[in-house]
């Protein structure tokens, strides 16, 4: 997969609000090795370093794309190309795990979750927050939309990932760690108009099946999608779109 980063980047503000949020939740420790995996364009990874200054610190991303831009925000930081899906034992041991918006990629979440179990020291933290993007109105735009489509976009769909419910997460994370907070935030993100919707998913949510596509259909899809969304979000007496985005995050001591 291609990562558009700069598409990614477009809504910083309403993407970093969930990181703050989460990495504010992490007690106090002392936190000498860090990695922030799925670290993208280094968003993430830039408040951590700001926090726990001292530690050394480890951004992790399977994109290039992501890690060029992410290697001009910080010098402090290694920056490392690699497949998190696979074990991770190679890189040590770590005392902070972070990771922001990146489980619902994996197919096989419960052994990513075992992997960073198997490289966290005792009573290291594991931090992480995943959209809760099935549950939401905008993925059941998307759904109608890739119905009308057919076998090429269901296709497309069948080979995709998701997160599972709060539950769920909750029940596998008990499974290893001894002592789990989870807990589920809606972010209520205020756009201008519909297309800024389309946008904001543009580079996550409906990106599998925009890859398969060309320029045109591209627009054509993209414009199909606005009209569904319209269905479901309703705007304001000021013109403006509430966008309710739901995160799912935890933290999980060894």
């Amino acid at each position: 997969m291609v990562w558009n980063a700069e598409l990614y980047d477009m809504f910083g503000k309403e993407r970093l609000q969930p990181t703050l949020d989460l990495l504010n939740r992490i007690p106090d420790g002392n936190y000498l090795r860090i990695i922030d995996i799925g670290c993208g364009t280094g968003m993430s990874t830039l408040p951590l370093v700001q926090r726990f200054n001292c530690a050394k610190v480890i951004g992790v991303d399977y994109s290039k794309e992501m890690l060029q831009k992410a290697k001009l925000i910080s010098q402090k930081v290694k920056w490392v190309q690699r497949d998190c899906s696979k074990s991770l034992d190679d890189m040590g041991d770590f005392d902070l795990v972070f990771s922001n918006a990146f489980l619902q990629w994996l197919q096989n979440q419960e052994e990513f979750i075992y992997n960073i179990y198997k490289i966290l020291n005792q009573d290291g933290i594991f931090a992480l927050q995943v959209p809760n993007y099935d549950n939401m109105p905008i993925k059941k735009c998307a759904d109608r939309l890739v119905r009308s489509y057919g076998n090429r976009l269901e296709e497309v769909e069948k080979k995709m990932c998701h997160n599972k419910s709060l539950n769920e997460y909750y029940d596998i994370l008990c499974d290893h760690f001894s002592d789990v907070e989870i807990w589920q935030t809606n972010y209520s993100h205020v756009m201008n108009n519909y297309e800024e919707i389309v946008d904001f998913i543009s580079s996550t949510g409906i990106r599998p099946y925009l890859e398969i596509m060309d320029i045109g259909e591209q627009n054509q899809f993209k414009n199909y999608l606005k009209e569904e969304i319209k269905k479901e979000y309703t705007v304001q007496k000021n013109g403006k779109i509430i966008f309710t985005f739901e995160r799912i995050e935890f933290i999980a001591r060894k």
